[in-house]
């Protein structure tokens, strides 16, 4: 229940930055003005440092945060439909197991995803899908963090 609640706080306020900086953003810009942005997303960042620390550790000690009453419901059924128990503790074996289960899934996942770009709706240009070899170099790349 907390790290979906952290995760989520941390995400919001990633949005409204990226969102915030593309509103900023022009065509052109002079050297100054690019400067001033960087000062200005540093400011943001500094400002919001604590008061988001102080947010994600209340998230990850199990205090009540401002989004437990949404998510805590929403997170009790995601637990219940897979058949977790939240108070176990995950041992070296099935951490393991599922780093290795999830990256290889989404590995084959955008694979699959990048062969099939041709047919999948929202691709205006028509774009052909990669040839096999393009889309493994691709997912393992993203898999393994050498993008």
């Amino acid at each position: 229940m907390n790290i979906i609640t952290g995760i989520i706080g941390v995400c919001a306020v990633a949005l409204l930055i990226y969102y915030f900086v593309i509103l900023i953003n022009e065509r052109r810009r002079t050297i100054m003005e690019t400067f001033i942005q960087y000062i200005f997303y540093l400011a943001v960042l500094i400002l919001l440092a604590i008061p988001l620390g102080k947010y994600i550790s209340k998230a990850m000690s199990g205090e009540k945060v401002f989004l437990t009453k949404i998510l805590a419901p929403c997170e009790r059924g995601i637990y219940k439909i897979l058949h977790i128990d939240p108070d176990e503790d995950m041992s070296w074996k099935k951490y393991l197991a599922s780093v290795v289960a999830f990256s290889g899934i989404g590995c084959f996942v955008l694979f699959v995803l990048q062969m099939a770009q041709k047919f999948l709706p929202l691709n205006p240009q028509h774009i052909d899908g990669m040839s096999w070899d393009l889309s493994l170099n691709t997912a393992v790349s993203f898999m393994t963090n050498t993008n």
